[in-house]
């Protein structure tokens, strides 16, 4: 990728032709590293295409961590009262 401030990239005898070339080729090196930034940052459409591509067990890792978080708060509940009626 060559920068703005790239005095290889463009030569002082240029000709407008190859300026404009020049400037097509750093205007589309742009477009390419935002939207590879933009995908990145977008949390919803990469979990989106996730959910899309996933088949199978992929698909049920939502439902484990579901269940997980079920038995760990009725585990949380039992030892919450075994403390609670030991204590008395």
């Amino acid at each position: 990728m060559t920068g703005a401030g790239d005095a290889a990239a463009t030569p002082a005898g240029a000709s407008i032709p190859q300026l404009n070339l020049d400037l097509e080729r750093a205007r589309l090196e742009f477009r390419e590293t935002i939207g590879a930034i933009e995908e990145r940052m977008n949390i919803a459409a990469r979990f989106r295409r996730w959910r899309e591509d996933a088949t199978g067990a992929d698909r049920a890792f939502p439902a484990a961590i579901a269940a997980g978080a079920a038995i760990a708060v009725v585990a949380v509940i039992g030892i919450v009262g075994a403390v609670r009626s030991h204590a008395r």
